[in-house]
């Protein structure tokens, strides 16, 4: 006895530590395995400490060590086994509450620590077999007793009671054959390792861990027998039904529902055990829908993408399609509807977001002021809104498959060409690019072009969008306050800071084409007069017509500004001072016609007084320099007038 004992538990351990390997080999992911697994490997931690236990000539020292490593087995076994049955029984949502975690394993670590403070075994006793631990007089052992009982008996009770209501044969005979012999087991064990201490019979050798056995051996025949916990095709199946996206549920012949997969439990809020023996109408508010879709059903008429909103448990409603087939037997009966519930809740949603985008997108289409288009590749359009066929004479129908060329001049249609053929290429938009269109009615017209290419759902390019903004206004008024900014606004001659812009740009082209340049400085001699006498809307007249006599009398590229009140600026281009003689005596005459009109209406006449510089390439001069030249030669006629006068 004494050299057979190390051997038995030694064999027990390697019993118990190949099957949780070979569990968890199967399928590792599987959390019945792993629970199963870890409940063999206490059994096997234990087993491998007795072995020490038992072995010839251990010191007490060294045996209670071994016990208490051997105890994180025994303690924690009923833990162990009453998380299995829960699993096993698939109580789903005690498993997910955290605190039932701390409960089956805060109490054995806490038993745990008592054993190895001395608080549970009070002493050890060399016996001919080895060491015999003795349950110590205080409360402790009871305790652990109530709560090594308690967890195991409520274990056994879930898989009794599963074993009673399963209707699926196959986990009723393993609920069976599992609670016989975890029974057995767990009932002989406690004779051995609690009662018989208790009664102080402590002469013979602890033979738990090598009674339990008799469950592992139950656990084994399960597998062989019923294929528990290895891959078969009715595992798959459920595991297949268990992880469908889709939602499905299994009637009897007399419609009520006999299982449902976790899917249908997600959507419909309810848990199996609550579906069972309840028919359709539990999530269908129209009864009769639901009467028409079982007696179709019953018909053997396959039922097919049926539209239908799904009542949940909480009151929501959820838009889902349906298909129902029936199940038949050998003789043709319907024994059973399978339906599949598919969730359509975020494809109603996409539905609506697409319908809204139609919408914007109809609304910026008809709406927006710019034209906006779509080319295909062969750059034909495909698409454009009201305005771009507006402009082109055509309905938004006409214009589907037309080019550029049907509908713009060939100038513009290669503009465009270019331009569209670019972004296609290189796949890199164009915008806000200002052209200047004329459409085959010879209509012109300023437009800001946007093109982006078009791209599919794999990143080809398809086409491109374009945006064309009608601009022609905007360029007019552009046009106007650049005018505005260059004219004097009084008479409509260059003001003082475009009109020197222009002149020094004369003398840098008199320069590079080595040609000469005559400036004239002109100057109203009575305008003070002539204002306070008859007013100063006189003396803007007579600003104005003095500013007509030079525009009339001067050549095209002759400039004229106004430098500032009666004072102008007369520039001649390729001109010297031989021409002023002639250019003083048309000014003269056009003045002198000029004062015998006014002397119809006004007893005054204009006179001006004038001086002039000169720009010689090889004597060159600053324009401020000439201004001056010319300002005191004009000085110097006006005093010679004064002396005369």
């Amino acid at each position: 006895m004494t050299n057979i004992l190390p051997f038995l538990h030694f064999l027990a351990f390697l019993v118990y530590f190949y099957l949780a390997v070979y569990l968890l080999s199967k399928n590792s992911n599987a959390l019945l395995n792993r629970v199963c697994a870890a409940f063999l490997g206490c059994f096997a931690l234990w087993s491998l400490m007795l072995t020490f236990l038992f072995i010839p000539g251990t010191l007490k020292e060294t045996a209670i060590f071994f016990d208490n490593i051997a105890s994180i087995g025994w303690i924690s076994l009923a833990s162990f086994f009453l998380w299995f049955a829960l699993v096993f029984t698939e109580k789903k949502k005690i498993i997910k509450a955290k605190i039932f975690y701390f409960l089956i394993f805060a109490i054995p670590l806490f038993f745990i620590y008592k054993k190895w403070t001395g608080f549970l075994i009070g002493d050890y006793i060399e016996q001919s077999w080895g060491w015999a631990g003795i349950w110590s007089n205080t409360i402790w052992p009871k305790l652990f007793y109530l709560c090594y009982l308690s967890f195991a008996g409520i274990g056994l009770l879930l898989i009794y009671s599963f074993s009673r209501e399963t209707k699926k044969l196959f986990r009723k005979k393993q609920a069976q054959i599992i609670f016989v012999t975890a029974f057995v087991s767990l009932a002989l064990s406690t004779l051995i390792e609690v009662l018989l201490p208790e009664l102080g019979m402590v002469n013979h050798p602890t033979l738990a861990n090598i009674i339990a056995l008799i469950w592992a051996g139950g656990l084994v025949y399960t597998m062989v027998k019923y294929k528990f916990m290895v891959i078969t095709t009715g595992v798959v199946a459920e595991k297949i039904l268990s992880t469908m996206a889709d939602s499905l549920l299994l009637l009897d012949e007399n419609g009520k529902i006999v299982t449902v997969n976790e899917s249908l439990e997600r959507i419909t809020g309810y848990q199996e055990d609550e579906l069972q023996g309840k028919t359709l109408d539990l999530f269908f508010s129209e009864e009769q829908a639901y009467q028409a879709l079982f007696d179709q059903s019953q018909n053997k008429e396959v039922i097919s993408n049926c539209e239908a909103t799904l009542k949940t448990k909480n009151g929501d409603s959820v838009p889902v399609i349906i298909t129902c087939s029936n199940i038949t037997d050998k003789t043709g009966m319907v024994g059973g509807i399978v339906c599949t519930i598919k969730d359509i809740s975020e494809l109603k949603h996409a539905e609506q977001e697409l319908r809204e985008e139609k919408r914007l997108f109809n609304v910026l289409m008809g709406y927006i002021p710019d034209s906006i288009y779509f080319k295909d590749r062969d750059l034909r359009f495909i698409r454009v809104n009201r305005i771009k066929a507006e402009h082109c004479g055509r309905s938004p129908e006409k214009m589907v498959g037309l080019t550029d060329f049907d509908i713009l001049s060939k100038d513009t249609a290669n503009q465009c060409l270019a331009d569209d053929a670019s972004v296609l290429k290189s796949g890199k938009p164009v915008i806000g690019k200002i052209e200047k269109i004329v459409r085959l009615d010879k209509k012109e017209c300023w437009v800001s072009v946007t093109k982006v290419p078009w791209h599919d759902h794999n990143g080809e390019i398809i086409g491109l969008v374009g945006i064309s903004r009608d601009i022609t206004q905007l360029k007019k008024a552009e046009e106007q306050l650049r005018e505005l900014s260059r004219i004097d606004s009084l008479i409509g001659c260059y003001n003082r800071r475009y009109g020197l812009e222009l002149i020094q740009r004369q003398i840098k082209l008199a320069k590079r084409s080595q040609s000469p340049f005559l400036l004239a400085f002109f100057d109203i001699d009575n305008l003070k007069t002539i204002n306070d006498r008859y007013g100063h809307l006189e003396g803007d007249a007579v600003l104005t017509q003095v500013a007509n006599l030079f525009k009339k009398n001067l050549r095209e590229v002759d400039i004229l500004c106004r430098m500032g009140g009666d004072e102008f600026l007369l520039a001649f281009p390729d001109s010297s001072l031989k021409d002023v003689d002639s250019i003083k005596k048309r000014i003269y005459a056009a003045l002198s016609d000029l004062n015998e009109k006014i002397k119809t209406n006004a007893n005054y006449n204009i006179q001006l007084s004038m001086g002039f510089a000169e720009y010689l390439p090889d004597k060159p001069k600053e324009l401020d320099e000439l201004i001056s030249i010319a300002d005191q030669q004009m000085y110097k006629e006006k005093n010679i007038k004064k002396q005369c006068n």
